[in-house]
């Protein structure tokens, strides 16, 4: 990762600055996950030295020992190598790139980017699939879904809920038992993202009239075109989502939250959503 000069210093020291933009943790699982958000961010790269223990104890407001504890684990994890005497180093992920993966999804690191590269690969195949296998009662309540509830003017608790059920709606319509569980599998994880696109009138002003689009192509049983504009609507977030592309889900949310205090309640509401999927994934991961 070159151009992090803002990050570390010419001998690769992390700047506390950076780290200190983090809320403080209260405990020492908090404190890992924020250590490891910003080793898996792009403001770190391999071979940076994080701050000294007591820097970052005082930093964090943890004692000593916590630190230590969260350290010795991190470097367990390939995460970080420390040196006696010389500090704690960032470990190069792409050597152990599988663990990266899972830890990331452990703990609540999946960002945007993340989410919509894997939607494009499942939705735009249920919707290529439901334009062949569609029922009658299939397209109705899609076209009810888009008329009735994901207008401009629907109330954004009531639209962000409309459009999960469209989506989920689709993966249904396709038939195809699989696609519906990896669909289900990430159901609350798009209702996150649906939260942040649909309380962004610059988004949600793009992404309506392209649910339409969508059930007309399924109508006329237009794979492609069907497949064409799940992709359209998926690559308005790559595209407007700026900073936040790469950002931790849930942060994402709760940085919404304090921009939008109209909509706050339901922001908040998808955030918790996403912090308790990702717990969830967590504890299933611990007991396999």
């Amino acid at each position: 990762m070159s151009g992090q000069t803002s990050t570390t210093g010419a001998s690769g020291f992390v700047s506390e600055d950076v780290l200190g933009t983090s809320l403080t943790p209260p405990s020492g699982g908090e404190l890992q996950t924020a250590l490891e958000e910003f080793i898996f961010s792009a403001q770190a790269k391999p071979g940076d030295r994080l701050p000294s223990e007591r820097n970052l104890a005082s930093l964090f407001s943890v004692s000593r020992q916590t630190l230590r504890e969260v350290l010795r684990s991190m470097e367990g994890q390939g995460l970080i190598k420390v040196q006696p005497g010389r500090g704690s180093y960032i470990q190069d992920q792409s050597k152990t790139g599988p663990f990266r993966v899972v830890n990331a999804a452990r703990q609540g690191l999946v960002t945007p980017a993340d989410l919509i590269e894997a939607r494009l690969m499942i939705e735009c195949a249920t919707a290529g699939l439901a334009a062949i296998r569609r029922t009658d009662e299939d397209l109705e309540v899609l076209r009810a879904l888009c008329n009735d509830h994901m207008q401009p003017t629907t109330d954004p608790n009531e639209s962000v809920l409309a459009d999960v059920k469209f989506h989920e709606r689709i993966a249904e319509a396709s038939q195809n038992p699989v696609l519906l569980i990896l669909f289900s599998s990430i159901k609350n994880l798009v209702f996150g993202t649906i939260t942040r696109s649909l309380t962004d009138h610059t988004i949600s002003n793009l992404g309506l009239p392209l649910h339409l689009k969508v059930v007309e192509a399924i109508e006329a049983r237009d794979s492609e075109a069907a497949q064409e504009y799940m992709r359209q609507i998926m690559l308005i977030g790559q595209e407007k989502y700026g900073d936040d592309l790469h950002l931790p889900l849930a942060k994402v949310l709760r940085n919404q939250a304090q921009l939008d205090p109209l909509h706050r309640k339901l922001i908040d509401a998808a955030a918790e959503m996403v912090t308790e999927t990702n717990s969830k994934n967590q504890e299933e991961n611990e007991e396999m």
